[in-house]
């Protein structure tokens, strides 16, 4: 039964993405669309002594266009402001050595587009926490039509029997149409599980770098605890 979730990609994303992620046999990278304003394509927020702050990657230009065609704003210098940022906010973090070299080398590298950046940390991240699920980019594939009818044709393309949707999807998903379809749906559950986190006291919702730079190998049981997939 391949279950398929469907998500535009995001910046350093927060551990419910990746929850979702571990749970699918297939992640369709849905970068074919517009991307709005206060998204998480292009930020996230990481813990400070103070709480937390936004990380956000300026853009050449964001709503409107879709999220494949969003170039980065290169004439400024937010890769190593953002690096930086890691290193203060981190670097005496357990296991932020275990992943410096990577990230250090990302940011010092020159991105033109924002999906591919955000791609090439998702697979990286997801590696990490020993995640197999395939990428999979929507532009791959020969599907049709809007809306629920679109994830119907994207679950059909790529031949997964059931998708995984975010709970918010039951305030708009037509769900009699993916029972027509033969498609089971389910939804995600997820409960933010409390961590280790180098300042007190614990901030939920952040980046998952704030996970697994103070828990490493162990990320990913902390994101599966008490979670489950609810129909």
């Amino acid at each position: 039964m391949p279950v398929a979730c469907i998500h535009q990609p995001q910046y350093i994303p927060y551990l419910g993405f990746f929850h979702k992620l571990a749970q699918s046999d297939i992640y369709v990278i849905h970068d074919d669309i517009a991307a709005i304003k206060a998204d998480f394509t292009n930020r996230n927020r990481i813990r400070t002594p103070q709480g937390w702050i936004w990380l956000t990657i300026p853009v050449v230009r964001k709503e409107g266009v879709a999220i494949n065609q969003i170039r980065l704003n290169n004439t400024l210098s937010w890769r190593k402001k953002h690096w930086q940022l890691l290193t203060n906010m981190y670097g005496r973090s357990r296991f932020f050595k275990d992943y410096a070299d990577f990230f250090e080398d990302t940011y010092n590298k020159e991105w033109e587009f924002l999906a591919a950046f955000d791609i090439h940390l998702l697979r990286y991240i997801s590696n990490q926490l020993d995640i197999s699920t395939e990428f999979v980019p929507v532009d791959s594939l020969s599907v049709d039509g809007k809306g629920d009818d679109k994830l119907i044709s994207i679950c059909r393309a790529v031949g997964a029997d059931t998708y995984l949707s975010g709970i918010g999807g039951k305030d708009y998903i037509e769900e009699r149409k993916f029972e027509e379809a033969n498609i089971k749906l389910m939804y995600q559950e997820f409960t933010h599980p409390v961590y280790e986190q180098r300042f007190e006291p614990f901030e939920p919702n952040m980046s998952v770098v704030d996970l697994l730079f103070n828990n490493g190998t162990n990320s990913l049981d902390i994101i599966m605890r008490k979670n489950k997939i609810g129909k």
